[in-house]
């Protein structure tokens, strides 16, 4: 790929991640500040910009669990839950 190239992706994804930023600022709750940053994917204890730089995530939120991402036993349980029933609340319904 020519510089020239190079430089206009570059631009594109700078482009695609404000759009985002603006879309979360605009609808989303700002309770508190937000890194600079468009997030991907995640793979084990890592997390991916669009543009494949890896992070080690190191951060919890409130009221999660740090489960890593993409482990296949719970991807695969999850996805069978979902066929089946996903609760509303779960302090108001049980499941089997």
């Amino acid at each position: 790929m020519s510089t020239v190239q190079e430089q206009d992706l570059q631009r594109q994804e700078r482009f695609e991640d404000e759009l985002i930023m603006d879309l979360e600022r605009d609808y989303l709750l700002q309770n508190y500040a937000r890194y600079p940053l468009v997030l991907d994917r995640g793979r084990g204890c890592y997390v991916f910009d669009p543009s494949g730089k890896r992070y080690l995530d190191f951060i919890t939120g409130i009221g999660v669990n740090a489960l890593g991402y993409s482990h296949p036993r719970l991807t695969k349980v999850i996805r069978e839950q979902a066929g089946l029933l996903l609760p509303r609340c779960l302090n108001a319904s049980r499941l089997p």
